[in-house]
């Protein structure tokens, strides 16, 4: 395509931003590199990227060169990794919630049996298995607030998930 009828197949906003590009090119002699949208002659929507430059020989632009490149399955490829993306954070937190739910139950559940639990020894071995579920919600819910575990600081975790952990257990145990 020549210069002119990738400015012709243009779609309005995309048209102004590339002759911005050029008068700018042409200004300050800086290339330039952009994406637009444009419309096919039939209709269809591409997205094209643009890159060209000014060549100047006595401070006059004797030249102008570029390149077009049609990056419109590039384009649809980005927008489906960021809906896949999307729908994964999504289910993630779902996950997350449940699990979350599954532990509080399991910690309720443990507490009703160690109210009615005859035996002393089973009532503290009930309460001491509910005390470990909701020490694994703990470390479960502060995992999952953590953006990146990657780059997680165990200096800045550790402290406070101990102090939590501690205060659930009575002391002695």
């Amino acid at each position: 395509l020549t210069l002119e009828e990738v400015i012709e197949l243009h779609t309005p906003g995309s048209r102004e931003m590339h002759m911005q590009a050029i008068q700018d090119n042409l200004r300050t002699g800086k290339s330039f590199d952009i994406e637009v949208e444009t419309l096919t002659k039939k209709g269809n929507r591409r997205w094209l990227r643009i890159m060209g430059e000014a060549v100047f020989e006595n401070g006059e632009v004797v030249q102008r060169v570029g390149i077009t490149q049609d990056i419109t399955d590039k384009k649809r490829v980005d927008e489906e990794i960021k809906s896949l993306l999307k729908e994964k954070e999504i289910l993630l937190r779902e996950v997350q919630h449940r699990i979350k739910n599954n532990m509080l139950i399991m910690q309720n559940l443990l507490s009703l049996q160690a109210k009615n639990a005859k035996d002393p020894s089973s009532a503290v071995a009930l309460q001491d298995a509910q005390n470990r579920f909701q020490t694994m919600g703990i470390l479960y819910d502060k995992l999952f607030r953590t953006g990146n575990l990657q780059q997680m600081s165990v200096k800045d975790y550790l402290p406070s998930l101990l102090q939590e952990i501690i205060s659930i257990f009575p002391t002695g145990s």
